[in-house]
């Protein structure tokens, strides 16, 4: 879309300028230029093989060039970090190509592949970039959070490298839920140099935002401790306020709705006098006394000359905010596509401008539009201000972070980045050698887990941080609570003699884990957050935060925010599916298994047993202490497993023994229970023993993703093989003897993680040679030559699709069991029948495939 007006001119302040603010509105300026200009090269030079539009916001850039150019050139200082807001990225990659942070070549490269993402992106980009902002509603307060990892560390005595934390953002945004849930997060009582600047240009993607809500917001931030600092006029219209009369204009001005306002900004130079007067009501007379001076053009500009597009004005308030004792806002009103043809039309959101209005603005910059990345003439007084703010930032850009960091092996780099290198020395950690109950679950391991490897590794411990939204306890983590406690800005008063009880639920600042309020997204951003500690702040952390399974999905979007910022933490769903029997349909989660095999940057497992869950996070704590690798997904339960089932070994194909068997969730024909072969041979874990070692290819096969648990037994011969995902080996274990009277041999495997087993079956597939050989293609690795091909049946407590790619990897017919309708209250032998999960359903699934097999073979 284009709009057709003639340049909206900017007030000019005359020969009275001084110098300072002459540089300033030249720098700012250039920016403005540059960033219209990047995007005009994508959309009208640039070949474009498409043929489509490319976009880039230059509306929403033009009304963001002066809050940034006062923020970068004169506000920032070494350590401080920024989040910008997302339709501004051509300001940003602006001020860094001035800065000389970013060659040329990439100014003609906006929205190109290898090039400039069209949102800031820390992994993507190839400038220094703190938070990727792509998502609105998310710059705030992911700022916010990164401000409380700072001071987290500060009060653990790991002395932060980084300062202030700022955040721009566009006041649509204060739609978002988001911004709201972290405003009053009472985690954050304690916060300061935290600074949210709102460019309030009154405008959103489709409409100019109606009435006056800025009064609302100021009153919603300050009542929850934050302090309000207001940029509404600049020097011109300010001056014409001073004048007699001029109450009457700033209460006509103040009173008037956003509406009227940018109805004013858009129409003739020529009405405006009389729209002003029109609404004056008792104010009519003084008001016409102010203007009565001011020629219309000259009218039509001053209305327009709003505090959000005056440097010198913003460099004070930035300074103010960022020095107050607490976290702050800067309202800065603007103009949305200040300084272009757009300016202020209600349609400019997606407005780029044509060749001819390119060069109307070419003219009014003194820029040649053919060459539009022209820098200041060195020694000239922009040149030296913008070199002085380059000399200052030097040092702003973490050591080894220069290109932002790579998110993972499945996040897709910028091609030209270096990576992300690790700027601390590695955390090590000791082997553990967890105690565990007969029969446990996985949840209960992982909390056992976490003080063993307190207790085994005290030092490097130190670095483990806990957080979750206000289900600590229903998560497993109370026993991690009352040796860690709970982190606050300062102690506070134990009223309830929480130091007494059971669950010792006492704050200091050298708690080591962090209560949030009932808000998945809040948890899920300060994990995001923690898990960029060593980037933003200079100091490594490991974070594990817990959420009840189904409300993953509740925090989404702040998950994939973290995910794609290249953030390192641990992710504990739990518990999980409708083994969380009694509690109904809303609390058993389904779609987890799917999040967890879809998402970039992130390992899902889902463990059986307790020395599963040890040696994965064993695994996860080591290569995130070392500042390698990508996040993990835990998805548990509170099942308890009987964990003297778990092997000594790996069987080897058509190798194995007819393995023990749980009783069953139901009666019905072939119902057995064996004594568990391993009984008394030293392993223990049930027992409440130490584990004798276990050979180290059983470890791996388990962090692989899947694992062989049984071979068919001796003289039949095989003809199925079963997939059970996690808790659901029980029920695969009852249905082999059932199978086994029907002359059906079973090859049983451990799935302790699907996303795995997928990614190496996607792996097997890509290698053009990985067929080739006399053995049959098997791209999971895990099967003898006769038992390809054979009929699969996959079993697990979530949808069944997160499994449904592993019939079509083996070329076999295959049904998947699985939870695919919502769930409700019962118990969990009536719910596993209900949903066709229990030995029963897998044993029918299993004899229909091998039945259907031999139907065709005859």
């Amino acid at each position: 879309m284009a709009i057709t007006r003639e340049p909206f001119s900017r007030p000019l302040h005359g020969p009275a300028l001084d110098h300072l603010q002459a540089v300033r509105q030249s720098v700012s300026d250039r920016v403005l230029w540059l960033s219209a200009a990047m995007v005009h090269w994508a959309n009208n030079v640039r070949p474009n093989p498409d043929g489509g539009k490319v976009g880039g916001h230059q509306a929403s850039s033009a009304s963001s060039a002066a809050l940034l150019s006062a923020l970068y050139f004169e506000t920032l200082q070494p350590g401080d970090r920024v989040a910008v807001k997302p339709h501004a990225s051509p300001v940003f990659h602006a001020i860094q190509y001035l800065l000389g942070n970013l060659p040329e070549a990439y100014m003609e490269k906006f929205r190109a592949f290898g090039g400039l993402q069209a949102y800031p992106s820390r992994t993507k980009d190839p400038e220094s970039v703190d938070f990727s902002t792509g998502s609105v509603g998310m710059a705030g307060p992911s700022a916010a959070f990164a401000a409380l990892v700072r001071d987290y560390l500060g009060t653990h005595n790991l002395n932060p490298t980084s300062g202030r934390f700022f955040a721009h953002i566009g006041d649509a945004e204060l739609d978002q839920g988001s911004v709201w849930e972290a405003v009053a997060e009472p985690a954050l009582d304690g916060l300061s140099r935290c600074v949210w600047i709102v460019d309030l240009n009154r405008q959103s993607l489709d409409r100019v935002v109606p009435g006056i809500r800025v009064q609302r917001f100021k009153e919603m931030f300050e009542v929850n401790g934050w302090s309000i600092h207001v940029v509404k006029y600049g020097d011109s219209l300010t001056e014409l306020m001073e004048r007699p009369g001029g109450h009457a204009l700033r209460r006509r001005i103040d009173d008037m709705p956003n509406e009227e306002y940018q109805s004013i900004l858009v129409a003739p130079t020529d009405t405006v006098r009389q729209k002003l007067l029109d609404g004056a009501g008792s104010l009519r007379r003084d008001l016409a006394r102010c203007i009565d001076e001011v020629d219309d053009a000259g009218l039509h500009n001053r209305i327009a000359n709003l505090g959000g597009h005056d440097v010198g004005a913003l460099v004070r308030h930035y300074r103010e905010a960022a020095s107050s004792p607490g976290p702050a806002v800067v309202f800065a009103y603007t103009v949305k596509g200040w300084g272009l043809q757009s300016a202020a039309d209600p349609r400019n959101h997606a407005a780029l401008l044509t060749n001819e209005q390119f060069q109307q603005l070419a003219s009014a910059m003194g820029m040649d539009a053919g060459h539009p990345w022209t820098l200041f003439k060195q020694g000239s007084p922009e040149a030296e201000y913008i070199h002085a703010a380059a000399e200052r930032l030097k040092s702003a850009v973490p050591p080894g972070d220069v290109n932002g960091g790579g998110a993972g092996k499945r996040s897709g780099s910028h091609p030209g980045a270096s990576g992300r290198a690790a700027m601390e020395p590695a955390l090590t950690f000791a082997d553990t050698n967890l105690n565990f109950p007969a029969h446990c679950s996985s949840q209960d391991a992982f909390g056992r887990m976490l003080v063993e490897l307190d207790r085994t590794s005290p030092e490097p411990s130190q670095r483990i941080v806990t957080v979750s939204a206000d289900v600590a306890t229903s998560t497993g983590l109370a026993t991690w609570i009352n040796r860690a406690g709970v982190w606050s800005y300062n102690d506070l008063p134990d009223f309830l003699g929480f130091a007494l009880r059971t669950l010792k639920w006492v704050y200091s600042p050298g708690g080591r884990h962090i209560e949030l309020g009932l808000t998945e997204g809040n948890m899920l951003l300060l994990l995001g957050q923690m898990g960029l500690a060593e980037e933003h702040s200079g100091r490594r952390l490991i974070p594990f935060g817990t959420v009840y399974d189904p409300f993953v999905a509740r925090g989404l979007d702040q998950l994939n925010s973290g995910l794609y910022m290249g953030s390192r933490f641990i992710l504990v769903a739990t518990p999980s599916g409708v083994t969380l029997s009694s509690e109904g349909g809303m609390h058993q989660g389904v779609i987890t298994p799917e999040l967890g095999i879809s998402l970039p940057g992130i390992t899902y497992y889902e463990p059986c047993f307790a020395r599963e869950i040890e040696w994965i996070m064993l695994d996860a704590v080591r290569k995130i202490g070392r500042g390698e690798g990508e996040s993990y997904l835990l998805r548990l339960s509170t099942k308890p497993v009987d964990q003297s089932l778990f092997p000594q070994a790996l069987p080897s194909p058509r190798q194995g023994e007819s393995q023990p068997v749980m009783p069953s969730t139901r009666q019905g024909a072939g119902q057995h229970e064996m004594p568990s072969p391993w009984e008394g041979e030293g392993q223990g874990a049930g027992r409440g023993k130490t584990a004798d070692p276990v050979p180290d290819d059983l470890r791996q096969a388990v962090l692989g993703g899947c694992w062989r648990y049984r071979s068919a037994a001796p003289g039949l011969p095989s003809g199925i093989n079963l997939f059970a995902v996690g808790w659901m080996l029980p029920e695969a274990l009852n249905a082999v003897p059932m199978l086994e009277k029907e002359g059906i041999g079973v090859n049983l495997f451990c799935v302790t993680s699907p996303d795995l087993l997928y990614r190496k079956v996607r792996a097997a597939e890509a290698d053009e040679g990985a067929a080739q050989g006399t053995g049959r293609f098997d791209p999971t690795g895990l099967l003898a030559d006769n038992e390809v091909g054979l009929p699969v049946v996959t079993v697990q407590d979530g949808h069944p699709h997160a499994m449904s790619f592993l019939g079509a990897a083996l070329d076999c017919p295959s049904v998947n069991l699985g939870v695919d309708h919502y769930g409700q209250s019962g118990s969990r032998a009536d719910l596993y029948r209900h949903f066709d999960i229990d030995a029963e359903a897998v044993y029918a699934a299993a004899l229909g495939l091998v039945d259907r097999q031999r139907r065709r073979r005859s």
